[in-house]
């Protein structure tokens, strides 16, 4: 294992930098040693560099939680895992001990640790985390796919909240990654229709090529008024 790797670091507001930095150690016996195989950029991240910032994270951090990794090193009480597994990462490690956590929400933890927010993260070679948030995945999983993985996660708990019904029309308002991803899941949930509202050229564009549903263009149609069309035509 070599000392150094490098690693986009943010370092202040308004500056992420590109540097060489230690490899992480495991300090921990139940901590696992990730080579990274892909990392996606999300929302957050480019916040988080903004001046002011949008989200507030901690100077000197490594920013990326998005990812998939390989395992390379692991504690002695890492069980469930090997060297060698491909692992996407929850990106919230959670303590399992407060209020929260013994009600099986992890999610609204009092001692969460956002990696790449809180912690250093995997916008680098090799990252850090506790066993217990790392996942095991097939290796015929493509790595870009892996990546967006924790996004997903995101997407399938916001479908469970909609509880879309077979039949009915869904709207999402807005083509970028994760709106794609919603209104796949709403076509896959069995929604008759699916309308995508969007203004960004490329994002019309890829949206339409996608063939998920009505894609509307907001600079030159109402919204309203498709969606009422749709209606009335699927329920004469």
């Amino acid at each position: 294992m070599k000392e150094n790797m490098l690693a986009a670091v943010f370092e202040g507001e308004g500056k992420l930098t590109l540097k060489e930095v230690p490899v992480p150690k495991i300090e921990r016996n139940d901590e696992v040693l990730l080579k990274v195989d892909a990392v996606s950029i999300c929302g957050t991240d480019v916040h988080i560099v903004e001046v002011p910032p949008g989200y507030i994270a901690t100077p000197n951090t490594i920013l990326g939680h998005e990812f998939a990794g390989t395992v390379v090193e692991k504690g002695a009480a890492v069980t469930h895992l090997n060297v060698g597994d491909r692992v996407v990462v929850n990106p919230n490690d959670y303590c399992g001990l407060c209020t929260y956590c013994r009600k099986n929400l992890p999610n609204e933890c009092e001692n969460i640790a956002a990696l790449g927010i809180h912690v250093n993260g995997a916008f680098a070679e090799y990252c850090r985390v506790s066993g217990k948030v790392a996942y095991r995945i097939s290796k015929d999983v493509p790595v870009e796919q892996a990546a967006c993985a924790e996004p997903l996660a995101c997407v399938i708990n916001g479908t469970q909240k909609v509880r879309v019904q077979p039949g009915e029309t869904t709207t999402v308002i807005g083509a970028g990654p994760i709106g794609l991803m919603m209104a796949m899941m709403y076509k896959a949930s069995g929604a008759a229709q699916v309308i995508i509202a969007e203004k960004a050229p490329y994002r019309l564009e890829y949206a339409r090529k996608m063939n998920i549903g009505r894609v509307v263009d907001v600079n030159k149609e109402n919204l309203n008024r498709v969606a009422i069309a749709r209606r009335d035509k699927l329920c004469p």
